[in-house]
Parts: C-alpha cells; structure tokens; sequence
C-alpha cells in the first residue's frame, strides 16, 4: 500500500502544476474579492503542506501522530482551494443576461481584438472558433454568443469564476475584444 499512495500523491502533485502554472503567470496574484484572496493563499498552502509532508515522512524524527495531522492539513488545504473555485464556480450564474443585444460601436476595431484575445490569454478558458481557441474552463463563445454589451461588462468586471481585466487591459482593448467576440462567436 504504502508504493502506491507514494505514486499517488506525486501523480496528484504533478497534476496540479500546469494548474498552477496557469493561475500564477496567466492569472497572477489577485485579490479583488475575499473568495479570490483566500483561493490564492490556499493555492500557495498546498505546496508548502506537500512540501512539509513529504520532508516528516522522510525524516523519521517527529511524534507519529505529526505525519497524520500533517496529511489532515494538506487535504484539508485542498478542500480549501477546492471550495473557492469549482463548487463557487458551478454554484454561480455565468450566462448572459438576456435581452436586447447591444451593437458593435463604429470605433470598434474586431482584428485588433484578436490580438488582445490571444495575447490576454482568453482562448485558455473559452472556446472561440474565429480565434482557433478551445479552452474548456469558461462558457464557449460560439454557444453563448454573448453581445458586445455583455462581452464588454465581463471583461472590464469579472465574474462568474472571470478574472476582471479592466486594470490589466486598457479600455481600447476591451473594446476591441468585446467587439471580436461579439462579432464572431458562433460563425
């Protein structure tokens, strides 16, 4: 037993870094809300409960009651993380409200926002034929076919398990990427 819950944990471990990876660099450090704040130290925590884990079952000095709280610890840190992504995730709203949609401003530049799209990183999330994206974490665009209105109000504010952009991208640029999708999400 004990080969195979060594196996497991690493396998577990090595899983988890492309996912770090992506909310490190793609997404960095945020806390615009106390749900993000707390995803991102619990982010951090996993790794440093891992790290101690693995170091009390190699060295043989502790108490043995150590090596189970530890491992309580790192579980319980990812139940952590777990709860403030995907159970918030899929416990909240993500479509478009409906209604009229709103028209593509005539400053709108569509080609400029297909820079912006793959330059933000949006095609990591969201599926978007007209950007050859297929991300599966976010709503696919050509389903949702969200108008330029509704684009433009996620990207600037976020939501939804979104990050906002409205402090990393200017307004030209959310704009022009909300005009992009808006103009070829489902063609």
């Amino acid at each position: 037993m004990n080969p195979v819950h060594r196996w497991s944990g690493r396998l577990a471990f090595a899983f988890t870094l492309p996912i770090a990876y992506h909310c490190i660099f793609k997404l960095g450090f945020q806390d615009p809300s106390t749900r993000v704040l707390a995803h991102s130290l619990l982010g951090c925590a996993v790794y440093g409960a891992f790290a101690a884990k693995v170091m009390i079952v190699r060295l043989h000095r502790f108490p043995r009651i150590v090596l189970p709280v530890a491992g309580g610890l790192l579980f319980a840190v990812l139940i952590g993380v777990w709860y403030t992504s995907a159970l918030w995730l899929y416990s909240q709203k993500t479509a478009a409200p409906p209604g009229k949609r709103s028209p593509i401003p005539a400053a709108a530049r569509p080609a400029a926002g297909a820079t912006v799209f793959k330059q933000a990183g949006c095609g990591s999330c969201h599926t978007l034929a007209a950007a050859s994206a297929s991300g599966q974490i976010g709503p696919n665009l050509d389903d949702l076919r969200p108008g330029f209105g509704a684009v433009r109000a996620k990207v600037e504010a976020g939501g939804g398990g979104m990050p906002a952009f409205a402090g990393r991208l200017g307004k030209e640029q959310i704009r022009d990427v909300a005009a992009f999708v808006a103009k070829n999400a489902g063609r």
